[in-house]
């Protein structure tokens, strides 16, 4: 995706910085500018500090690389190899300020840059009115589905993001490691919060307790299919 304007020089490139553990490059490529880039097909940890751009007007109201619209009035990312979409989270180096992004488009293709903001992301990180800023970007969670369809349990829709990652970050720390909390954008904005299931369910009374404690209602727990 382009690039809004903002000042780059030569020590943009040393700033650029990967940390990548356990991940797993798709095959498949993409070339933009005659360089390839070959996306994440999986992905446990990724950690990345370089130069943050952000994109608005000229893009706004078109498709992003996922076939969602871009709205540069919603919190969004462009990345060029992380899997779409997905969850970052974005620390503005140069005042601290964090920000939970979600990623659902490609870009930036300028040197020395590794992440595109949405303007409203940017505002919030108080990108806008210099254009760039050196910025540590760490990988959450992915989104979407990959491989084939797992049982997923949904323990609630909401209008705003910011309260299903609320729940989300409540919970995951009661959680056993095996049952995986996802957030997924319906077509009707709702951000439904899933709990996957990766394995047989083996105890299900301490599921049910686990839900109880934060308001759910645990019965009967009703098991979908759930497509990313």
């Amino acid at each position: 995706m382009g690039t809004n304007s903002g000042n780059l020089n030569k020590t943009d490139e040393k700033h650029t910085v990967d940390v990548i553990v356990k991940n797993a490059r798709s095959k498949d490529f993409y070339e933009v500018f005659g360089k390839k880039y070959y996306p994440f097909k999986s992905i446990e940890t990724f950690s990345q500090r370089g130069i943050a751009s952000w994109y608005g007007k000229k893009f706004h109201g078109k498709k992003t690389a996922n076939g969602e619209t871009y709205d540069m009035y919603k919190i969004s990312a462009a990345h060029k190899t992380l899997p779409l979409p997905s969850l970052v989270k974005i620390t503005n180096l140069e005042n601290q300020k964090t920000l939970n992004v979600r990623v659902n488009d490609r870009g930036p293709f300028v040197a020395g840059r590794i992440v595109d903001l949405s303007f409203a992301a940017a505002v919030e990180l108080e990108i806008v009115k210099n254009g760039t800023a050196l910025v540590e970007l760490s990988f959450l969670e992915n989104l979407g589905k990959t491989g084939d369809l797992d049982d997923a349990i949904q323990l609630g829709a909401f209008k705003i993001r910011k309260n299903a990652e609320l729940l989300v970050n409540s919970m995951r720390t009661k959680l056993p490691n095996k049952l995986k909390l996802e957030i997924l954008e319906d077509g009707d904005y709702f951000f439904k919060v899933f709990l996957r299931l990766d394995s047989t369910l083996e105890n299900e009374s301490e599921l049910i307790d686990i839900l109880k404690e934060f308001g759910l209602r645990p019965y009967p727990i009703k098991v979908k299919k759930l497509k990313g």
